[in-house]
This record gives C-alpha cells, structure tokens and sequence, in this order.
C-alpha cells in the first residue's frame, strides 16, 4: 500500500510511537506509599481499557496470580465491570481486586508508581506498538508481559521485561519471583525506563522524523537548470511533477 502511494523510490522507515502519559508525571513525588500496613502485600497493576478480548486473556491469568494470598491486583482504567466479574468467579479473592475507574492522563503514572509490578499481556504478543505497554516501560515499574506473533525483537533482546511463557502458572511465578527479589526488580523497571529514553520518547521520534524528511528532501532535490531562451522553447516539466506524485 505505501508503495502505490509514493512509489518503488520513496524511503520507508519505521518510527516508534510514544506514550501520551506526561514524562514529568512520572517523576511526581506524589505516590502513595505501599502496603504500610501489610509490608508482605504486592500489588499488580495492569493497564488497559479492559476491552473483551483482552478479558479473555487477563481472567485466567488473574485467577491464578490470586492464589498467591499476598498478591493483590489493582485494574488501571475502566475495569469496574471486569472486577465485578472476576469477584463473582474468585470470590475468595474479591477483597484483593481493586479498580481505579477511568483515569485522566495525568493521573496515570501516579497509579503505576503506587504498584510493585505492572502486568501487561495481550492476544498477540507484546509489542512496540501498544501504547499501554510503552507506558508501563516509561513508569520504571517492572513488567511482566508474553510474547506472541507480533513481538518487536528489540522488546525480546532488550532484557528490560519478564516474558512469561503464556501459562497463568508462569505468569504468577515470574511476580512471585518479584516479590521475592526487589533488587531484581528495581533493575528491570531502570533498564525499561533507559530503553523508552533511547527509543520512544518524543524527542527521539521528532529527530528521527528531521533525519528522515531531510534525506527524503536530499534525493528529490533538482538539478539547477540554465536558463531558457526567449527563442528557445522550454521543455515540459511534468515528468518530475509525475515522478513526485506517483
């Protein structure tokens, strides 16, 4: 499709997206402070709109991170139907799922700091390309995720997430392994927040837009013409006109 619309010589290149969560929200000193009543007590965020098909994904998953009684599991976002679901299918466990309901953009971050993992899976893989992802890897939390048929090789090598096999068994022991390494996991949220600093960030991309636009302007520069004659006649300009245009 890129192709019939700027043609065999127009360079095509990839750019990252960005998080449209604020970056200076992410250093807010305004975070709550953890499970000071119950230091034992780790909380799992996992931001997203909680559309239905990721429900699918997420349901199983949560159930059996739940059964870890020190795991508790904060929805970030419109989740309130989905928690209502899964305290009526783990009733055990409903005092331990908690919503934040719709949140502003600003408000974001606050919440992801307030969590000791984040948990973001979706049905084809992680990838670059969600935009919940790349802000939980801006937020400096750890994460936990899955890959799939869509995963960036650069999120597979770039040793900045926990891949979970898929199962809901390897999900809960990639967090039980969390919870039991904070060293371990402070360094994986460092190195996320580094990879989105090197690869996402907006200044990153407006840089990448320059370099490109300024080598596409390179090559589709034209030649200096001499100057036309009054008794010449002047040769049709067209075909550049065409070439730009197909």
């Amino acid at each position: 499709m890129l192709r019939t619309l700027g043609g065999n010589e127009t360079p095509i290149s990839l750019l990252r997206i960005c998080s449209n969560i604020p970056a200076e929200s992410y250093q807010s000193d305004s975070v709550v402070v953890r499970h000071e009543d119950d230091p034992k007590q780790f909380t799992i965020g996992i931001f997203s709109n909680f559309g239905s098909e990721l429900r699918e994904v997420l349901g199983s998953a949560i159930g059996c991170v739940l059964e870890n009684p020190n795991f508790e599991v904060a929805l970030l976002g419109p989740g309130e139907a989905f928690r209502e679901s899964l305290a009526k299918k783990y009733p055990q466990a409903a005092n331990r799922i908690r919503t934040t309901g719709r949140l502003h953009v600003d408000e974001v971050a606050e919440h992801m700091r307030a969590c000791d993992a984040l948990l973001q899976i979706y049905p084809d893989g992680a990838s670059a390309a969600r935009g919940t992802l790349i802000g939980a890897l801006a937020s400096g939390i750890p994460v936990v995720t899955t890959a799939g048929a869509i995963t960036d090789k650069l999120l597979l090598d770039s040793d900045t997430m926990l891949f979970a096999s898929g199962s809901p068994q390897s999900i809960r022991e990639s967090f039980e392994l969390l919870s039991e390494n904070p060293a371990m996991g402070r360094e994986l949220g460092t190195r996320a927040q580094q990879l989105y600093m090197d690869a996402f960030q907006p200044s990153v991309i407006v840089s990448r837009l320059r370099e490109v636009a300024s080598g596409f302007a390179a090559e589709r520069e034209l030649p200096i013409r001499p100057a036309v004659s009054s008794a010449s006649k002047p040769t049709p300009q067209c075909s550049v006109g065409k070439k730009l245009a197909s």
